[in-house]
């Protein structure tokens, strides 16, 4: 359930890339009800379009628009038209998140012997498909800046804010070409941040950890409702013992975005993770 935000986005336009995500549909709502004329981008349409017009009844500014976020040409005449409905982009949320499972380790360690037994390791895992997921992770990061943070330069000022995750600095289990795609995600950003710091740009991350949502739910809670092997590791790994809530990602949202609060803040990440990533498990 999504808290109350103060309307002070009004007519700020906000480019949420990526918004085919759980976490960014639901940032894309409460950006519209804080004022925010919203551009919900994405290359698939799946509940998107859906979600946009769910925002429009309400009295709020959102709009779907496709774009093969691989292209850059595809992104650019995407850039054009939002430019056309709402303006340029004053905020732009990138919030990219791709897996596959045919690209993780059936186990969190090698044990000898694994090569040969019927067991999906490391050495088995695609390199195409761990290509693809740093493509859809990150690629696509760069081409979205590329093409929106031009509305921000040349004096105008802006914020881009990247969703990344906990695993950017501890890499989880069993997903090596994921949690490598959010640690290249983190160190971009504090290399955009230092090159737009001469122009009124800052550039800031999120790191959730576990969050409970529709998507991952069936994979924490078994069909009696009682907790997955992995839920228990998560859950005793997380000092708040609890798994975070997207709602919980609006606050630092609203803050990073906000230039008079976070006027001195670029090239940071604020961890959203219950303590996940300050706790070394001894």
């Amino acid at each position: 359930m999504r808290f109350c935000l103060d309307r002070n986005l009004k007519n700020k336009v906000v480019v949420v890339a990526g918004a085919n995500s759980p976490i960014c549909q639901e940032i894309a709502i409460s950006l519209a009800e804080a004022g925010a004329k919203v551009a919900m981008v994405d290359s698939s349409f799946s509940k998107i379009d859906n979600i946009s017009k769910v925002i429009q009844e309400k009295g709020y500014n959102a709009k779907f628009y496709f774009a093969d976020m691989l292209s850059k040409k595809s992104v650019e005449a995407t850039h054009k038209l939002i430019v056309e409905d709402f303006g340029k982009c004053d905020i732009l949320v990138n919030g990219f998140d791709f897996s596959d499972n045919d690209a993780r380790t059936d186990k969190e360690y090698y044990i000898d012997g694994d090569l040969k037994n019927d067991c999906f390791t490391f050495f088995d895992v695609s390199v195409e498909k761990m290509t693809n997921i740093f493509d859809l992770n990150f690629k696509v990061t760069i081409i979205s800046c590329q093409e929106f943070a031009k509305d921000m330069v040349d004096g105008r000022g802006g914020n881009i804010v990247n969703i990344s995750s906990a695993c950017s600095t501890l890499p989880y289990t069993k997903v090596p070409s994921y949690s490598a795609s959010k640690a290249s995600l983190e160190n971009f950003t504090k290399w955009l941040a230092v090159y737009f710091s001469k122009s009124n740009i800052r550039v800031n991350s999120i790191a959730p950890g576990f969050l409970l949502t529709k998507q991952n739910e069936k994979i924490f809670y078994n069909e009696y409702g009682t907790p997955s092997a992995r839920c228990s590791k998560i859950l005793q790994a997380t000092p708040m013992e609890r798994f975070g809530k997207i709602s919980e990602l609006f606050g630092p949202l609203m803050f990073l975005i906000n230039d008079e609060m976070a006027s001195f803040i670029t090239g940071t990440c604020i961890s959203v993770d219950g303590g996940f990533s300050a706790y070394s498990g001894v």
